[in-house]
């Protein structure tokens, strides 16, 4: 007891934070069954059944941090439970990272200092406009956890000739892995840690030598050793991925840089100049102090100026060094995130059209690097007024205003009263307002889950009618205030056709729904795409419903659609068996079948008559192998998979030998290759290029892991000796 005591009184300050943290996490205790679904996010929930598809989904980049959310939903803590989880994760992780940080780089720094920073890291605006937008509740966020620790261990490893922080950057390095669902992140990072060594170099904190460049070397290999497993997969995707940018039917590049454009004073404060209105203290949801909203708009300034004034204090001729560096990469990212923005419009036109950068085009991509940038000054500012006649009352009034520029955090409200789906509406409530992200799936959703997860079928899930929410891939259903990704998503393991998107190259095909042409060709489509379900939504808009409500008839008269299971949300149906696509299926001579509605219904009836189902086994969610007992020459193997040109397909014969199969490119309604000849016995292979790049990178990610973990181990061994003989 005396002991606790005693580290308790050491790290009383820490401690402190830790309680404040722990605090803001409580105040945001979420109603209960509701989950977190707006904007592009919908939550990641009943992760048991789940987590296979999260892996194979994005490549293994977000397993790490979803496997922790696994065994959260393994000792039965709810979906909704779980939101508090993402918040608790994120303040705590990002508080402790920037002490890692202090105790690094500035190990004299005291502790009421580190503490004062640490929390200020953790909870400002930045960090509200996280958690009052949907991103904090998803895996994309979690790099900022992690940047202030591998810095701390970049600078340590080239300032020591000491082995163990070298593994701890290279070991951290894979733990922050996980925050790269988005590449993007890992681009920003990048960026981060080429101008921090610039900086080191120009400012003389480390040497410009051999060795130092051998060390740095050593070290951007280990990372990457580290970062195999998500790497490998994304290098067949990056090119379709950078053209996407150019050709996409819903990006204009140059129209988001000049979007997300972002002035001076706005980045100095930490908030985005674009949706500045959508977020706190702007969207002020305290309606009887209304005029605190431009003095917490006032106080934002401070800790910059703050930064500022401490670049005059005397320190340290390495603190120094260290100071300088942190302000150079202040301004660059403030000139990286002001985009178009006089004076640099001509310098990031031209960056962000290199090949990769313009994944960067969101402003939460290098945004998420100032918020550590401005609290590593704020630190050294701190430091500076240490043994000060009046540092005690200097720090406290800092604590006062991280308080209150986090404010929300410490009252309660994330997304019940500041959620950005609440800032155009009236009402600052998420159980009045229209439209809302964080909702309560109706138990009808989960009630059919058994109905449609008893067909063992390959087949998937669609819905009518065309009732597109406020951007691409998101849907419109006022009745439980979803504007945002349909449920189908997360609650059914079938896969989902999404209408309001490019699902068949080039062509939207539900935004011609309202076409006086006979109905049945959506059903005739949905078929012909392997749907076997689909939902005939109520929730939506009754203008919605009524547009297609002649034709829904028209459909069940024909028997197109077969009624399974009616509620006031929707009507489930089955379409009718006869019309629903294999999984997998051969032609011979299969006709062609344009994607536009005229001649379609045709065209898929003359296909239908022509092809056979094949059997097969699956490998995994991404490669399947199909027995080949006698194909004949110019007969065409369908794969009932989106259009894809990384699924690939290879005969292999009974003695081993492969032969990769042409794809007919023509065929985009899904994936198709053509044989070169006759083939009798052995296998047909279909599979997705990153999936089976995903296990090379985990078999070397995995050696790394192992061998690193042997170094640490030998390290920290000999460290113990060391200290057991003094």
């Amino acid at each position: 007891m005396e002991r606790v005591r005693h580290i308790l009184l050491r790290y009383r300050w820490e401690t402190i934070g830790v309680f404040l943290l722990v605090l803001c996490t409580l105040m945001n205790i979420f109603p209960a069954r509701h989950i977190l679904l707006g904007g592009d996010v919908i939550q990641a929930i009943n992760m048991t059944e789940n987590f296979v598809r999260f892996h194979y989904d994005a490549f293994g980049s977000a397993s790490l941090f979803y496997g922790v959310f696994y065994i959260i939903d393994q000792l039965g803590i709810s979906d909704t439970a779980q939101l508090s989880w993402y918040v608790g994760i994120f303040l705590l992780g990002s508080f402790f990272s920037f002490l890692s940080f202090c105790a690094l780089v500035f190990s004299r720094s005291s502790g009421l200092t580190r503490s004062l920073s640490a929390l200020f890291y953790a909870t400002n605006l930045y960090t509200l406009y996280v958690f009052t937008a949907a991103w904090g509740y998803s895996s994309y966020q979690v790099l900022y956890i992690f940047i202030p620790l591998l810095v701390g261990m970049y600078i340590k490893a080239l300032e020591s000739s000491q082995r163990i922080f070298s593994y701890g950057f290279v070991g951290v390095a894979f733990l922050a892995s996980t925050s790269f669902g988005n590449p993007a992140f890992a681009l920003s990072l990048g960026i981060l840690f080429f101008f921090l060594t610039l900086a080191l170099f120009l400012f003389r904190s480390i040497p410009f030598d051999r060795q130092t460049l051998l060390k740095i070397g050593m070290l951007v290999f280990g990372a990457a050793l580290m970062n195999t497993y998500w790497l490998l997969p994304q290098i067949p995707q990056l090119r379709g991925g950078v053209q996407a940018v150019y050709t996409s039917e819903f990006v204009d590049l140059s129209e988001r840089l000049r979007e997300t454009s972002n002035a001076f004073s706005d980045t100095i404060r930490l908030l985005p100049t674009s949706e500045q209105e959508r977020y706190y203290p702007m969207n002020f949801p305290y309606p009887d102090f209304s005029q605190a909203k431009r003095v917490i708009a006032f106080i934002a300034f401070i800790p910059f100026f703050l930064a500022l004034y401490g670049f005059f204090r005397k320190r340290s001729s390495r603190d120094q060094k260290i100071f300088g560096a942190f302000f150079m990469l202040t301004f660059i990212f403030m000139a990286l995130v002001a985009r178009v923005r006089f004076p640099f419009e001509s310098m990031n036109e031209f960056l962000f059209t290199l090949p990769g950068f313009n994944t960067l085009r969101g402003w939460d991509k290098l945004a998420t690097i100032t918020p550590f940038l401005l609290s590593g000054l704020l630190l050294l500012f701190l430091q500076s007024f240490e043994g000060k006649k009046y540092a005690r009352f200097l720090m406290l009034s800092f604590l006062l205003m991280t308080i209150i520029l986090a404010l929300p955090f410490y009252v309660g409200g994330l997304q019940t009263k500041l959620s950005f789906a609440l800032s155009g509406q009236k009402a600052k409530d998420y159980t009045k307002a229209k439209y809302s992200a964080l909702v309560e799936v109706p138990q009808a959703y989960y009630d059919v889950a058994s109905v449609i997860e008893s067909s063992k079928k390959d087949s998937k899930i669609a819905m009518l009618p065309y009732a597109p929410g406020s951007s691409v891939g998101r849907v419109n259903f006022p009745t439980w205030k979803v504007n945002g990704p349909d449920i189908a998503y997360r609650l059914y393991s079938k896969k989902y056709v999404e209408l309001y998107d490019y699902y068949i190259p080039h062509w939207m095909f539900a935004t011609e729904f309202e076409s006086q042409h006979d109905p049945q060709w959506i059903t005739d489509l949905y078929g012909l795409l392997g749907v076997e379900y689909v939902f005939f939504h109520k929730d939506t808009r009754k203008e919605n419903q009524e547009e297609f409500e002649g034709a829904k008839e028209y459909l069940e008269r024909t028997g197109a659609l077969q009624k399974v299971k009616e509620n006031d949300f929707f009507t489930l149906y089955t379409l009718e068996e006869k019309r629903v696509f294999p999984y997998v299926f051969v032609g011979i001579n299969a006709p062609f079948v344009p994607m536009k509605i005229e001649g379609l219904s045709q065209s898929v009836q003359a296909l239908r008559e022509n092809i056979e189902e094949l059997a097969y086994q699956r490998k995994n969610p991404r490669e399947i192998m199909v027995p080949v007992v006698d194909m004949k020459q110019d007969a065409t193997i369908f794969l009932n998979e989106r259009y894809d040109s990384l699924w690939r397909a290879e005969y292999v014969d009974l003695a081993g030998n492969k032969v990769s199969l042409t794809r007919d490119n023509s065929i985009q309604h899904a994936n198709a290759w053509r044989l070169d000849r006759d083939r009798k016995g052995g296998n047909v292979s279909l599979y997705y290029l990153p999936a089976r790049l995903l296990y090379v990178g985990m078999w070397i990610t995995g050696v790394s892991l192992f061998v690193l973990s042997i170094l640490l181990a030998s390290e920290w061994r000999k460290r113990w000796q060391y200290k057991s003989n003094r």
